[in-house]
């Protein structure tokens, strides 16, 4: 079986074609499975990912620098063992190229770069050196590029480009790196002027004890999870006081993180129903229980149905004698005393539920 260029654009972008030739050695034959596809589709979407979230901390470190802010850039030990393991990695590629053009092997050495670069972020927090993430992703630019992809004109990651068979869309990027730097260039002042705003607030409602404070919270929310998501800028909150990090996603993305959100007010959605369920039941139940009160504890042994039998009772509606005349024992009473007492209970709760 085959399959033409064009038949196989209709269903993989041209990049994904690229990553799929880049996972086969030059001279290997290349066999469409399904496991390589998948492949490729999870290197891209890793680099993505990546990318964005780098341009965004350069971004969030430029501005910082442009108010002034004192950013340190002396190396601790997380750095050193980064650009340890940086220097390691560059050497394996040129080793993998040396080998008979292993393109495999060298795009997963740079997926390997960035499985580096994402530990080093998760455990540095708020004290990361942006300026070394940035060579390292100036760096992988460079060998993408070398290899055919299209990179943006700040070398920092590939163009984004729209899915097989579809046009990206205005809030998700352009084909060349010229539309995707101007559209992010645009559109970071306003975005984030929604995103200070939606900080201020949030952390406002967080210190509010007062009422009011859980609705604006979830206004923040959909802000972040609909309105902004919806578009293609995606809010990533973060701690030790600092402003959430803005980062615009492509199409894939972006379906991807609507997908998840669906899934999750599915999710709530069903315990919220599944909980009114139960609520509505306990009600109905307590319904029943009061109204078994209705009844005043002096009528209670004197209903169509007891006298069938009891004959007699006392001033406080205990039953006396039975049907047959015959006098009902001391335990017996003392067994129904009970009851009525329990009675008296309920029916004071009844009472009490008609004034509510």
């Amino acid at each position: 079986n085959f399959i033409t260029i064009d038949e196989a654009l209709e269903k993989y972008s041209a990049r994904e074609l690229r990553l799929i030739f880049s996972l086969v050695q030059w001279n290997n034959p290349l066999d469409f499975k399904e496991s390589l596809l998948n492949e490729a589709k999870s290197i891209e979407s890793t680099f993505d990912k990546f990318f964005s979230k780098m341009r965004a901390l350069a971004r969030d470190n430029e501005e910082k620098l442009a108010k002034g802010e004192i950013v340190s850039k002396k190396f601790g030990a997380l750095e050193k063992k980064l650009l340890k393991d940086f220097e390691a990695s560059k050497d394996k590629f040129h080793a993998s190229l040396c080998d008979n053009l292993a393109t495999p092997m060298a795009i997963r050495n740079l997926g390997e770069v960035i499985n580096n670069c994402n530990i080093y972020i998760s455990e540095s927090g708020s004290a990361l050196k942006v300026d070394l993430l940035v060579e390292i992703v100036k760096y992988i630019t460079k060998m993408l590029e070398m290899f055919g992809f299209e990179v943006r004109g700040d070398r920092m990651g590939w163009t984004e480009v729209a899915r097989a068979g579809t046009q990206s869309t205005v809030g998700s990027g352009g084909h060349s790196g010229g539309d995707s730097f101007n559209r992010e260039d645009v559109c970071m002042p306003f975005v984030k002027v929604l995103s200070g705003f939606r900080d201020v607030v949030r952390e406002t409602c967080i210190k509010n004890e007062e009422g009011g404070a859980k609705k604006l919270l979830e206004k923040c929310d959909s802000v972040r999870d609909g309105d902004l998501l919806r578009l293609g800028v995606a809010l990533d909150d973060r701690g030790d006081g600092q402003g959430a990090l803005v980062k615009f996603l492509n199409d894939s993305e972006r379906d991807e993180l609507l997908k998840q959100q669906a899934e999750r007010e599915a999710v709530l959605a069903e315990k919220a129903a599944k909980k009114a369920a139960a609520a509505k039941a306990a009600f109905e139940k307590e319904k029943l229980r009061l109204e078994r009160g209705k009844v005043p504890p002096k009528e209670m042994f004197q209903t169509d149905e007891m006298r069938q039998m009891y004959s007699a009772w006392d001033e406080e509606g205990l039953p006396l004698r039975t049907v047959d005349g015959e006098d009902v024992s001391k335990s017996a009473r003392k067994k129904l005393a009970k009851q009525q007492l329990a009675q008296t209970k309920l029916h004071k709760e009844y009472l009490d539920s008609l004034n509510k």
